[in-house]
């Protein structure tokens, strides 16, 4: 029998507009950087990410939402959060995560995820 854990979360942020870029332009920029970084994923594929822009492009700042979905199959609750705490802390690098919402759950256990506040994981990485 399988072994399923579920991942399901946002992660918002603003990226710098000073050339004026077109929407789709603003969403490649970002789409690479998260190319560049890990990867989350289980033996039938790696989670879903879709990026939303939710303000006007016009702005120097525009803020977007990253959503990450998932259903991963044969893996492990605490090696999902390390690998989660390791994608968000590379967009942090990378100046893309002001606030995030996550849920990851195995049916048994649940770690929600909020604000920065994601050093519960530590419990479940040991």
């Amino acid at each position: 029998m399988s072994k399923w854990v579920n991942l399901r979360g946002m992660i918002i942020s603003q990226i710098e507009n000073d050339n004026n870029l077109t929407r789709e332009e603003l969403i490649q920029k970002i789409e690479k950087v998260i190319n560049d970084g890990p990867v989350i994923k289980g033996s039938e594929g790696k989670i879903f990410i879709s990026i939303n822009l939710i303000d006007n492009v016009n702005n120097d700042f525009v803020k977007y939402i990253i959503n990450v979905y998932g259903h991963l199959r044969d893996r492990y609750l605490p090696n999902v959060c390390a690998e989660f705490y390791t994608f968000v802390k590379y967009l942090e690098k990378q100046y893309m995560c002001d606030e995030l919402y996550c849920c990851i759950d195995d049916y048994q256990k649940s770690v929600t995820i909020t604000n920065y506040k994601y050093d519960n994981i530590n419990y479940y990485i040991d």
